[in-house]
């Protein structure tokens, strides 16, 4: 089974939970996504805590994109100002 980015990221969320839930994780991280997996089919109510981690990780990336733009613009300015 390859495991896909989407994966890791429920994967990072699960180690945030409980002991017992990190513990199950570290030994079996396949069998935790299959049956995360299995769970998202069957339509189980999701975790708010991991919806407001996605969020939050999606908000997070958009930052990443403005300050990153922000510098090139900077750069750019720097490398066209007179010396």
């Amino acid at each position: 089974m390859d495991v896909e980015f989407h994966q890791l990221e429920k994967k990072y969320a699960g180690l945030r939970m409980a002991d017992t839930h990190r513990r199950a994780i570290v030994e079996r991280p396949l069998l935790y996504l299959q049956l995360d997996a299995q769970q998202e089919e069957a339509g189980a109510p999701a975790d708010p805590g991991a919806q407001r981690e996605q969020r939050l990780l999606c908000d997070l990336g958009l930052l990443a994109a403005i300050c990153r733009r922000g510098r090139e613009a900077l750069r750019e300015r720097e490398l066209a100002a007179p010396k």
